[in-house]
């Protein structure tokens, strides 16, 4: 993970760039409608004690891990994505999140998260989802 071009670990992420970590990368419960693999919806337990009606935390990016990255998939993760971030929008924790997807190969993802807090950019990037 690369954040404004620098790697990053664990043990130096701010709370911002943490909330974005948790927020692609915990499973969102599958819907009905979803077209998820195997019998199981996932998601995270904690979702079944929401604080607020209809909060949930993660993104439904492990639905893609057996489809091959086409543009439609490309744009399905950017979807994804954007939806899983949409909280820090709508509790005041972001002004604006830009999210481009690219495959690097015909396997693996790249997500590249613009986040801009009080007119200053971030970018974090995940070079191999």
């Amino acid at each position: 993970m690369y954040f404004n071009g620098t790697e990053l670990d664990n043990t130096n992420l701010s709370q911002l760039q943490r909330a974005v970590v948790i927020s692609l990368f915990t499973w969102h419960r599958a819907e009905d409608t979803d077209d998820y693999d195997g019998g199981s919806k996932y998601g995270w337990w904690g979702d079944s004690f929401p604080e607020h009606d209809g909060d949930r935390i993660g993104s439904k990016l492990y639905q893609l891990l057996r489809r091959k990255l086409t543009d439609d998939v490309l744009f399905e993760a950017q979807e994804m994505c954007e939806n899983a971030l949409q909280w820090l929008i709508d509790d005041g924790k972001a002004d604006e999140i830009v999210v481009t997807c690219e495959s690097t190969d015909t396997n693996t993802l790249a997500v590249r998260v613009v986040i801009t807090v009080n007119q200053h950019s971030n970018t974090l990037s995940f070079l191999e989802i």
